[in-house]
């Protein structure tokens, strides 16, 4: 099973909503995504259309003393 994935947020009636992608393919490259298609008001787009993509990296060890990032 696929996780979600938080993909960003946008104003719904002036709120913030979180966007929350539940993927029914996996992509494994970046030219997978570029690959991608999704379906708009106006029919199936590619997603680079609708969305921008980025990369973003962050830490992942922590140390449990501190609980600060290595």
């Amino acid at each position: 099973m696929l996780n979600s994935v938080p993909i960003g947020t946008m104003k719904a009636n002036g709120q913030p909503v979180s966007v929350i992608l539940e993927p029914v393919l996996k992509p494994q490259s970046e030219a997978d995504l570029e690959n991608l298609t999704v379906m708009t008001d106006a029919g199936p787009k590619p997603a680079s259309s609708v969305a921008e993509w980025s990369r973003k990296s962050f830490r992942r060890n922590f140390s449990t003393r501190t609980a600060k990032a290595m």
